[in-house]
């Protein structure tokens, strides 16, 4: 049997846009997962996919990054997650980050980005 079954999990995009239903004035949102430890090496391709996802979304506003499968977070992490940040930007998408893990925020907070990451309130959502 291959091993391939037995890989690691890596961060992949999930779309969950909001019903077309919404009022005008709500925001049509995306979850992208990121799972996995990442490395630096994976930052331009989870770049890319976001960046193919905004493109063929239909009016999408916000980026909801989905971070509770993520696993040990260090340095590229919090670079993957501002570089991800600003792809999200380019195309006039705010973000928002959801589980993110008590570790995760204390190295956004340590690395000078809690504000640009959008993790300044207390909010754990």
């Amino acid at each position: 049997m291959g091993d391939e079954n037995c890989a690691p999990r890596r961060s992949i995009p999930c779309l969950h846009e909001r019903s077309p239903t919404l009022p005008a004035h709500k925001k049509r949102s995306i979850a992208f997962a990121v799972s996995g430890p990442i490395v630096r090496g994976d930052i331009p391709r989870l770049c890319d996919a976001l960046r193919r996802l905004l493109e063929h979304g239909r009016d999408i506003d916000e980026v909801v990054f989905e971070l509770k499968a993520l696993v040990d977070p260090d340095a590229a992490t919090v670079d993957a997650l501002a570089r991800l940040q600003l792809t999200a930007q380019r195309v006039g998408c705010s973000t928002r980050l959801r589980h993110a893990s008590p570790r995760l925020r204390e190295l956004i907070s340590f690395m000078g980005l809690r504000e640009p990451l959008g993790c300044g309130g207390a909010s754990r959502t």
